[in-house]
């Protein structure tokens, strides 16, 4: 009987010192556990979406000192080509020209020298008293102008039904007018740079246009 109760003492210490090596063992794994999660936060990984850049071919001519057609990335601007074919020539003038513009496949690039641009503004001077800004460029196929090419009317100053528009009209369309000569043309529109004309009547306001006149033209002005 001593036996077994000196055995039982001695199995049971056996098992409270297994359990306690056991509690032990999980208590070391769970505090490493708890310091590795607090040491190394979760990272999360982000994705970015990457942006797609293909190649192109342009065209650069005019006042540039290497025309041609050249191949680059399709976030490129038109400084860029210029820079790629050897920069502006002396003579160039990019007053048109929109350098930060972003290019295009295909796209088509004019630099214009300075007397092209002057004899350009030249052109749209239509009289010594009426003068046209210039904002656009003189080619329609130019795609790094500043404002696209505009179309421009034969006369922008002759109505549909064949009238005359005082307010814009030129000295040879005025002096086509019955009784109207070069110097009263001139009067009308020094008279309507300062002053517009509301309605045809207001013509009577020009000196040397009386009612006779007026009766005369009245039939074919517009305003």
């Amino acid at each position: 009987m001593q036996y077994i109760i000196t055995y039982t003492k001695k199995y049971a210490l056996y098992i409270i010192i297994t359990l306690l090596g056991v509690i032990v063992v999980l208590g070391t794994l769970f505090l490493t556990r708890s310091e590795s999660v607090l040491a190394e936060p979760e990272v999360k990984e982000v994705f970015k979406e990457e942006k797609v850049i293909t190649k192109i071919k342009v065209e650069i001519k005019g006042a540039i000192n290497n025309p041609g057609v050249y191949e680059l990335d399709s976030n490129s601007r038109v400084i860029d080509v210029v820079n790629m074919a050897g920069g502006l020539r002396e003579d160039a003038n990019t007053d048109l020209i929109n350098l930060s513009k972003k290019v295009t496949d295909e796209m088509v690039i004019i630099i214009y020298t300075n007397d092209e641009i002057a004899n350009y503004e030249a052109s749209k001077v239509k009289t010594e008293y009426v003068y046209i800004e210039v904002d656009s460029c003189p080619d329609k196929v130019n795609n790094a102008c500043i404002k696209d090419y505009q179309e421009e009317s034969d006369s922008n100053s002759v109505s549909n039904n064949g009238l005359i528009n005082i307010n814009t009209a030129n000295i040879e369309e005025l002096t086509s007018l019955p009784g109207i000569g070069e110097a009263k043309a001139k009067t009308i529109i020094e008279y309507r740079n300062k002053e517009k004309f509301n309605k045809i009547e207001d013509i009577q306001n020009i000196s040397g246009i009386g009612t006779s006149l007026f009766e005369k033209i009245k039939d074919y002005i517009t305003v």
